[in-house]
């Protein structure tokens, strides 16, 4: 993609200047960038010029590289050079590769396949959004069935409990009744035997 090579320098101190590339809309964005920062000490950089470049990664080494004895170290991110304006600027335009408005056809295109992507982005975020949507209510609704069948099962135990006490009960009952018939059965046969008797 292509891209600025722009020149700053300080106002306070024009002997330093700062050569590097970006890809934003305009060069001054960085600046105001790095006049935020304090790039090199130095809060006043302003811009002196730029050009737009097919490759400017390339075109930024190839720069530092031609200015590499000029270079002044400021710390292990930041590099200033000691160069004056009319050397860089003639640098600057040996590099000249395409114009504004075909930097701004890149732009305008990037800019249309990024919108592009994010509709389509979006658009399936929405389509995921509605099948996790119907797959919650589908868990909702078996979340819901799964307790009422457990309601269900519930209600079938303390039934069942209940017939079995039911159950126990009348197999006592006729326990008792069985019992007290061979009671009095006895009773018969003894009286038959051994005649009345007061108990």
């Amino acid at each position: 993609m292509a891209g600025y090579i722009y020149h700053t320098r300080p106002q306070s101190n024009s002997r330093f200047c700062k050569v590097g590339l970006t890809k934003r809309d305009s060069p001054e964005h960085r600046v105001r960038e790095i006049n935020r920062i304090h790039y090199g000490g130095f809060s006043d950089w302003i811009l002196v010029s730029h050009v737009i470049v097919k490759s400017p990664e390339l075109a930024e080494k190839e720069i530092h590289l031609s200015l590499s004895e000029k270079r002044f170290k400021i710390g292990p991110e930041q590099e200033v050079f000691l160069v004056p304006t009319e050397d860089v600027e003639t640098l600057l335009q040996s590099y000249q590769s395409i114009t504004y408005e075909e930097h701004l056809k890149d732009v305008q295109s990037l800019r249309s396949m990024f919108l592009d992507e994010k509709e389509k982005y979006e658009s399936e975020i929405l389509l995921l959004t509605k099948i996790n949507y119907a797959k919650s209510t589908e868990v909702e609704v078996l979340v819901s069935e799964i307790s009422e069948l457990k309601k269900e099962r519930i209600a079938y135990q303390n039934r069942v409990k209940t017939l079995e006490e039911e159950a126990y009960e009348r197999s006592e009952s006729a326990y008792s009744r069985r019992k007290i018939r061979k009671l009095k059965k006895m009773l018969e046969q003894y009286q038959q035997k051994y005649g009345e008797w007061e108990c």
